[in-house]
């Protein structure tokens, strides 16, 4: 009987957890509004796009935790300004919660402009080179520098595995 509360417990974790994920502290968000994948020879891939809405008060975006890569390869990141354009070079990282470590690795530095979109490859500083890491957990985007009331940012994250 406990071993059964212990699964239930655990599946209603594993499918309230992208829900709470996408909950800000203040008015900004950051949700999930599309997911792809495929099968190539030899590779499988997946993106998600996300819509980030900043705060309507100060422009700010909260950090926001982002399930699904679990043993992918991160690929790429691409951003695109929405209808409300965000500042021009606002930053964003992505760590990955087990390892503490920007997936980016600095790349994610000006990734986000206000006219164009961009496609990033993700980095790693301490061999200061571009680097597909393996994602080892959920990952944390954070977005800094806007200042823009109400900016949308699209954010397109692909995987290879």
């Amino acid at each position: 009987m406990r071993r059964l509360f212990v699964v239930i417990a655990f599946v209603i974790l594993l499918i309230t957890t992208p829900a709470l994920a996408i909950l800000p502290a203040g008015d900004s968000t950051c949700v999930l509004t599309q997911t792809g994948s495929g099968v190539q020879p030899g590779a499988e891939h997946m993106w998600r796009h996300y819509i980030c809405t900043a705060d309507s008060g100060d422009g700010s975006v909260d950090a926001y935790t982002i399930t699904g890569f679990f043993d992918f390869y991160l690929y790429s990141v691409e951003t695109w300004p929405g209808a409300v354009a965000p500042t021009d070079a606002t930053d964003f990282t992505l760590l990955d919660l087990i390892t503490g470590e920007d997936l980016m690795g600095g790349n994610g530095t000006n990734g986000i402009d206000a006219t164009t979109p961009k496609t990033i490859i993700p980095r790693s500083a301490a061999m200061n080179l571009n680097f597909h890491h393996m994602v080892k957990g959920n990952l944390s985007l954070a977005i800094t520098h806007n200042s823009v009331l109400s900016a949308i940012m699209h954010i397109k994250i692909t995987g290879v595995r």
